[in-house]
């Protein structure tokens, strides 16, 4: 079947790379109005591949896929992709699975959806092998060799965005649903493969997990932002700023891990949470940030293992019954692994900073109420320090305030906001280890005030009514209601104006005698929330 193929090479312009160097290409195919589909011939091919749809449809499905002429790889399951994700955010389609390299593919669906499309990468220049020397130079010195984002080709997918940073005070476990039977040699081209797809086709910032495990126990720095660094990513929804997260190449259901990957997964957890501060034994209380496929609503307390599994938090059933069942032997394993390491100690001059707004509501033209805390890499309170308070702007980060920490490490001040956004703390920091904290999203209420040019008029002609406007509407509506019998008052008509210099002015006609209120409201955008002046009353009278 001939159907009508996308490639790019990325949503925004890469690095310059050196000749060989690891590459990736996105590929979007359309797919028929049918529930059984293929073979469809995919024209330069792929090694990993999903769905996506409009809307919020369920479907279930399964690909397999083989190079043309080839056999066909076993009938691969297509999980849902919206538990994995961005705090507050879901996906429209599935996880990518991995097929190795194939230039067809053939899918049985639950239902015929309306809008289909398989989404795809291939990679080329991947290394084939990755030699297990020692890495003592990277940040906090890991005991377990960390492939970095270079080595494996993430230099060719930058992220959109500068990352952001939260804190880590437990680690998640997932499995990517692959296929189990990949070589050590494909690995990295999974993980480049992964990476183009949740940017480009899941449109994140970057690849979602912190870090990719194999099962020959290789271990691949994932999200950017630096491996010492508490950087947020798109791995359990409503806990990414709290928690890393550590994805295990294959499908984990039936089989379990192998014995050289949860020997490097407990190198890698044990360092990480040590260098942050965060204990391997005991159990951690979280607040969740709540999201479509969260166990438990937005503001709700959560008490989690500090190695807990996906399934954990979210709707899910990762990372697999079999991984599931070696959790309770990575933590005994893992807490061993830290207490060799002499315990939780933060290293490297990281700082935690901290950020709440007194609420996150900021009827205008009040500003956004705020406090923190700044502890020091010894877990004592740090005094008499600048803290720079920042808004997002369309590219970087703004600051506008600053605050000064008292003796226990504490501060509070006031932000001027202007639109609905993200606001955080940020400390530069010393020797190179700045602190930033978790960014809180506030919205605002526009201020309005109207004015009516008169209070009674005869009926049958038009009263006008100004209204100022902070910060800046396109336009505003001004809802007319007429009082009848009873002294309720009933809708009379709308009327429309534009915003220009912060003010806007039209004439209503009142076309009857009687009693009129006048309410001028702005609706709510992206910017802002909807808004409202005090009511205007204005009587039209006969003579």
């Amino acid at each position: 079947m001939a159907l009508g193929l996308a490639a790019a090479a990325g949503m925004r312009a890469a690095p310059a790379l050196a000749a060989g160097a690891p590459r990736s290409a996105s590929v979007v195919l359309r797919l028929p109005y049918a529930r059984r589909v293929g073979p469809v011939r995919v024209p330069g091919g792929l090694e990993l591949a999903g769905l996506r749809w409009p809307g919020r449809a369920h479907l279930h499905g399964e690909l397999r896929a083989r190079s043309r002429g080839g056999r066909w790889t076993p009938w691969l399951p297509l999980h849902g992709g919206d538990d994995h994700a961005p705090d507050g955010g879901t996906n429209g389609g599935t996880d990518p699975v991995w097929t190795g390299r194939a230039d067809e593919v053939e899918l049985r669906l639950s239902r015929p959806l309306h809008g289909l499309a398989l989404h795809g990468v291939r990679t080329t220049g991947a290394p084939r092998r990755l030699t297990a020397r020692a890495h003592a130079a990277q940040a906090g010195n890991p005991p377990v060799r960390i492939i970095t984002r270079t080595e494996w080709g993430g230099d060719s997918v930058p992220p959109r965005a500068a990352p952001e940073f939260g804190e880590v005070r437990m680690a998640f476990v997932h499995h990517t649903v692959n296929s189990n039977d990949y070589g050590p040699e494909d690995s990295a081209g999974i993980v480049l493969a992964i990476c183009r797809y949740h940017r480009d086709h899941n449109r994140w910032n970057d690849l979602g997990y912190n870090f990719v495990v194999d099962r020959y126990g290789q271990v691949f720095e994932g999200r950017a932002g630096g491996i010492d660094q508490p950087v947020v990513g798109a791995q359990s929804q409503g806990y990414n700023s709290v928690s890393t997260g550590v994805a295990n190449i294959g499908t984990y259901d039936v089989a379990g891990q192998t014995e050289e990957a949860l020997e490097a997964m407990s190198s890698l957890i044990a360092w990480k949470l040590a260098i942050h501060g965060a204990p391997i034994e005991g159990q951690v209380t979280v607040t969740s940030r709540g999201g479509d496929v969260n166990r438990y609503p937005a503001g709700q307390p959560v008490v989690f293992d500090r190695i807990a599994g996906h399934r954990d938090g979210d709707k899910t059933a990762c990372p697999g019954d079999a991984l599931y069942a070696q959790l309770p032997a990575l933590r005994d394993r893992t807490a061993a692994r830290q207490r060799a390491m002499g315990g939780p100690r933060p290293q490297g001059g990281l700082s935690r900073l901290t950020l709440a707004a007194a609420s996150t509501r900021v009827a205008l033209p009040a500003e956004a109420q705020v406090s923190g805390a700044l502890v020091g890499p010894d877990g004592v309170p740090m005094s008499g320090v600048g803290v720079s308070l920042q808004v997002e702007g369309t590219k970087h980060w703004v600051t506008v305030a600053r605050a000064t920490t008292g003796a226990d490490g504490r501060f509070a001040a006031t932000m001027p906001v202007r639109r609905n956004g993200r606001l955080r703390a940020h400390f530069g920091g010393s020797g190179g280890h700045p602190a930033t904290s978790t960014p809180v999203r506030v919205s605002v209420v526009p201020s309005l005030t109207a004015k009516a040019s008169a209070r009674r008029v005869r009926a049958g002609r038009s009263v006008r009514v100004s209204v100022a406007v902070a910060p800046y509407r396109s336009r505003v509506v001004l809802a007319v209601s007429r009082q009848v019998a009873g002294g309720r008052f009933v809708p009379a008509g709308a009327v429309r104006a534009r915003v220009r210099g912060g003010r806007a002015a039209a004439a209503v006609r009142l076309p009857r005698a009687g009693l009129y209120r006048i309410v001028a409201q702005t609706p709510a955008d992206r910017r802002a929330e909807a808004g409202s002046a005090p009511w205007i009353f204005v009587r039209a009278t006969h003579r």
